[in-house]
């Protein structure tokens, strides 16, 4: 669950890290991962005391981005994926999602810096201009499908090895 880049659960979910209650150390880079998506304080908390939380509560940390009651969390995650592929560019996601993980690993100059640049290519891209002829035609932009050099794999690095894993 930890790796995916969005996630969802039933408010009444229970969810725990039970490593410290069972003698054992925080597993699988879970503590690499979780203070990045979560904060050092919540992931202390949660990995030192082991106790159970509800989806509502790993919401309220940022564990969870929603809460949906259990059974609709198939059909909500759905919709979720059909608006995304309707209404956003793939091209703008692929690389959005590869600026936030190397991001992680960069100063604010230097992502700053290569977001400009990324600016200035996605500003003469087809994609915008798709975009701004829907908008002025008012109908539904129709974008190209993503090009073959954005296909890699795009994901958190992987805490053990540190490549990049699909999420």
């Amino acid at each position: 669950m930890m790796a995916s880049d969005i996630r969802y659960a039933d408010p009444d979910a229970r969810i725990s890290t039970t490593f410290a209650r069972l003698g054992l150390v925080a597993e699988y880079g879970v503590s690499w991962l979780l203070p990045r998506l979560i904060g050092v304080g919540h992931t202390l908390d949660l990995l030192l005391s082991g106790r159970t939380i509800t989806g509502a509560e790993a919401a309220s940390v940022g564990l969870v981005q929603r809460t949906v009651p259990a059974g609709c969390l198939v059909q909500a995650a759905i919709e979720y994926a059909r608006e995304l592929a309707d209404k956003c560019s793939p091209a703008s996601m692929a690389v959005i999602k590869q600026q936030v993980y190397e991001d992680l690993s960069t100063t604010s100059a230097e992502a700053l810096s290569r977001s400009l640049s990324l600016m200035d290519e996605s500003l003469d891209g087809a994609d915008f201009a798709e975009a701004m002829a829907a908008r002025a035609e008012d109908r539904s932009a129709r974008f190209a499908a993503l090009p073959a050099e954005l296909l890699t794999p795009s994901g958190p690095p992987d805490p053990v090895d540190g490549l990049h894993r699909a999420g």
